[in-house]
């Protein structure tokens, strides 16, 4: 009978300990961006967060000390931020994402001045995506950096 070769795929694959390190960093950095509290959730919003996901309206939106935002849109092509669009005032509260039931931060933002077609937007603070009134979330994150 042929006696078979238990060696571990841990010391065989010469690519495990880089694939160890990168999903070790990956947690660490999964564990590192999530708020664990409403006060570091909420300073953690702070600041400039940009979407320019390809083939979509961009989106910057600066987020205030003082309870207030603001939002600007453009198309790729345009070439600039031009006027706030929005503007609104924020809150963070803690919530339940609804198919894991897991808990999450997100900053509410209530547009009270612009356009009236989006009146609220949710930024997920745990994983950087915005939704607005229930469509689709877009990928966003903090940067004021120009995308142009």
């Amino acid at each position: 009978m042929k006696q078979i070769n238990k060696k571990s795929i841990y010391t065989t694959n010469r690519y495990f300990p880089s694939i160890l390190l990168i999903i070790f960093c990956f947690l660490l950095i999964s564990c590192e961006d999530a708020p664990k509290n409403i006060d570091e959730a909420k300073k953690n919003a702070i600041g400039i967060w940009q979407s320019t996901q390809y083939g979509d309206i961009w989106l910057k939106i600066e987020i205030k000390s003082n309870g207030e935002f603001s939002l600007w849109n453009a198309l790729p092509n345009q070439g600039n931020w031009g006027d706030v669009a929005k503007s609104g005032t924020w809150e963070v509260n803690k919530t339940r994402y609804s198919d894991t039931g897991k808990e999450y931060y997100q900053a509410t933002l209530e547009v009270t001045n612009g356009d009236n077609f989006v009146r609220w937007y949710n930024l997920d603070l745990s994983s950087n995506k915005i939704s607005f009134e229930g469509n689709s979330p877009l990928r966003i994150s903090k940067s004021s950096s120009n995308p142009w």
